[in-house]
């Protein structure tokens, strides 16, 4: 689950449009070498990795590992954003936001219809937008490529039917 290093600083500048595909590809591929070293070394085929700070660099994950398959779990937009702002997202407390600058901002993309309004807005809105703005970028990277499947987070955990759960072990064959 979020190996080190963990991507965040790339998938925000690459969300950002702060350095290139080519960029993102070379310093990704870098950043997972020892990784797949390792499992070279240790007679494993398969890697599987947990991590959300991915979300802008799908496209960039699949030009390092073509065959690779991307089970993406979404989340309850209320589970999410009652989350993050348990954690204090985009408020003085938020060390990430404030200080290093590695939060998503409606700022950041000049067409956002957002981008004006972002100052003004709540707390609860900002975590909202940031919700929907990083699914965003993993269903534009996914949509209709069979290397990629789209669960709900309730569905593989419901302890009456496991049948979604089954289905994305399936998948990932």
């Amino acid at each position: 689950h979020e190996p080190n290093p963990d991507a965040m600083k790339l998938g925000m500048r690459f969300a950002r449009g702060q350095i290139s595909f080519k960029k993102a590809v070379k310093i990704f591929q870098r950043d997972r070498l020892w990784i797949c070293d390792d499992l070279r070394k240790n007679h494993k085929n398969v890697f599987i990795e947990s991590n959300n700070n991915l979300f802008s660099l799908v496209p960039a994950l699949w030009e390092v590992f073509p065959d690779a398959k991307i089970v993406h779990i979404i989340r309850d937009g209320r589970d999410y954003v009652s989350s993050v702002m348990n954690r204090d997202y985009y408020t003085p407390k938020d060390g990430l936001y404030f200080r290093k600058n590695l939060r998503l901002q409606a700022t950041d993309f000049p067409d956002d219809p957002y981008n004006k309004k972002w100052n003004s807005m709540t707390e609860f809105q900002k975590c909202c937008w940031e919700w929907v703005k990083k699914d965003g970028f993993i269903y534009k990277a996914i949509a209709d490529d069979s290397r990629a499947m789209t669960v709900k987070f309730e569905d593989i955990f419901n302890k009456n039917d496991y049948s979604i759960f089954w289905r994305a072990v399936e998948f990932l064959d």
